[in-house]
């Protein structure tokens, strides 16, 4: 199999992750059952909508609310490099690490 050939699986892969993801978001928003089933016990509903993730993590669902935001920071991704250059002025515009793992646009 060609690197090509392996990119596009993988993009298909995770097109077809995102729209059972989104399928059972929508889901939950109108389904109280099913949110409550969900966030007290995700791995189960999660599997109902064939979104399997490894045996061994935990997994952990959190609600925003109008009074609550929840922020996830992702562990350090491999091989992330040197130090960060913040650079002067307005650190956010001038961040760079030389990984982007899907934030860049």
């Amino acid at each position: 199999m060609t690197k090509q050939v392996g990119d596009k699986l993988d993009r298909e892969r995770d097109r077809r992750y995102e729209q059972r993801l989104a399928r059972l978001m929508a889901t939950a928003w109108r389904d109280e059952e099913l949110m409550d089933r969900l966030v007290k016990d995700p791995r189960p509903v999660l599997e109902e909508y064939e979104i399997r993730l490894p045996e061994d993590r935990k997994i952990f669902v959190h609600l925003d609310t109008p009074a609550e935001i929840h922020i996830v920071i992702p562990g350090i991704p491999p091989d992330f490099g040197g130090p960060l250059d913040m650079g002067a002025g307005d650190a956010a515009s001038k961040w760079s690490s030389g990984k982007c793992w899907n934030l860049c646009d």
